[in-house]
């Protein structure tokens, strides 16, 4: 579903409060696109933030130009992004990046924390760029012909505990994430913090790369709605 790609946009949010404010204006959204594409969505799950991770130190949009990027294969579009920006992308699975690590074929990769440690990609990888790049969201979907074989009676049950089940996986998310940090830090991750001038960059650099995908793969009413919750959340007092 094209519309909820909007979150995986670099830098557009920040931290989990200012996710929690705008996802929970956007869900509804998503939900009615999804059904009316015919499906529908039983629970949400938040798998974390995804990180850079580089074998080398990056700090500012330039220094990522050094690194050959891991990017999902089969996806043209954000293949041209990349290199339309002037960045060296080789497209793979995910169950080859860890080969393309060992071997050099690629030397930097985007993943959320747990699986960066859990699958010790950091090791070959050991340099962490410390913004927050994106939130992974998931769902579990049923296509509507399984939907409405459920007996009416126990839908909304269903997904009342699907929606309690959601907030304890995503407590336990958070844990998981702040654990895998402190265990990849223990065993040599560096994290490289940018300077304000430096952030400046990156935020030039993912509006350049968001102009490209709106519009084509980002449906463009939603990026509008969403970055209008950004900004109603911002002007909230919240940073």
């Amino acid at each position: 579903m094209k519309s909820v790609l909007v979150l995986n946009l670099p830098f557009l949010i920040n931290d989990d409060d200012e996710f929690n404010y705008v996802f929970e204006r956007l869900k509804p959204i998503f939900e009615t696109r999804i059904e009316e594409n015919g499906f529908k969505v039983v629970q949400w799950t938040k798998s974390g933030w995804v990180y850079f991770f580089t074998k080398g130190p990056v700090l500012n949009p330039d220094d990522l130009k050094k690194y050959k990027i891991s990017i999902t294969k089969d996806d043209p579009d954000l293949e041209q992004v990349w290199e339309r920006m002037g960045y060296k992308v080789v497209p793979q699975d995910n169950k080859d990046m860890l080969i393309g690590l060992e071997s050099g074929m690629v030397s930097a990769i985007y993943l959320p924390a747990v699986m960066a440690a859990s699958g010790q990609y950091f090791a070959l990888a050991p340099h962490l760029l410390a913004p927050k790049l994106s939130p992974l969201v998931g769902g579990l979907v049923l296509s509507g012909k399984t939907w409405d074989q459920i007996p009416e009676t126990f839908r909304q049950p269903m997904l009342e505990a699907a929606e309690r089940h959601t907030a304890e996986l995503n407590q336990e998310i958070d844990q998981l994430e702040e654990e895998a940090m402190k265990a990849m830090k223990e065993h040599g991750l560096v994290i490289n913090y940018p300077s304000e001038k430096e952030m400046g960059l990156w935020r030039e650099a993912a509006a350049r790369a968001i102009e490209s995908l709106v519009g084509r793969i980002i449906p463009a009413d939603i990026y509008k709605m969403t970055m209008d919750f950004v900004r109603e959340y911002r002007a909230k007092g919240n940073r």
